[in-house]
């Protein structure tokens, strides 16, 4: 588990961060007929950079597995209090209300076939939810069925003289 890394922790600018994946994520977006926004604030945090920018990189892609031709994914980030929010929105398929509990859980796929087709393991979310818990944070999903779905990631902001 993510418990078991060894983290190694710095100072990160998150939008720097957020802005260079997802530049690096566009080309498969624009390939899908996807686009990409983004609304970032500067804002620095306390992370494993290379860990959180793989969870940034699986929120983007579930979203993009989510979404069709046409739709938007929008990626923000911005300070709430001594807390960090960064947000992956979707205009994708949506998750059932009952599903969104279990979507964080090691192996879960909503949609196996749909999943499997797009090369996915079932590990991302569950990975996500590890790596925001790690950071002293959370992962939290909202989804609306065929109107998409909003992952959220809080962390605590990087202050000198001490983290939070």
């Amino acid at each position: 588990t993510v418990n078991e890394i060894e983290l190694h922790m710095a100072p990160v600018k998150l939008e720097e961060l957020l802005a260079r994946e997802a530049d690096m994520y566009r080309p498969i977006c624009v390939e899908a007929g996807i686009s990409l926004t983004l609304h970032l604030e500067p804002v620095v945090v306390w992370a494993d950079e290379t860990l959180f920018a793989t969870m940034i990189v699986n929120l983007i892609d579930n979203a993009r597995k989510a979404s069709g031709s046409g739709k938007e994914i929008h990626i923000s980030c911005q300070k709430k209090a001594h807390q960090v929010m960064v947000q992956v929105r979707d205009q994708g398929i949506g998750i059932p209300k009952d599903q969104i509990v279990h979507v964080t859980e090691a192996f879960y796929m909503v949609d196996k076939a749909r999943t499997r087709k797009a090369g996915g393991a079932g590990i991302g979310l569950a990975l996500c939810k590890a790596v925001a818990t790690a950071h002293h944070g959370e992962l939290m999903i909202e989804s609306k069925l065929h109107e998409g779905t909003t992952v959220t990631v809080t962390a605590p902001l990087y202050e000198e003289g001490g983290i939070g």
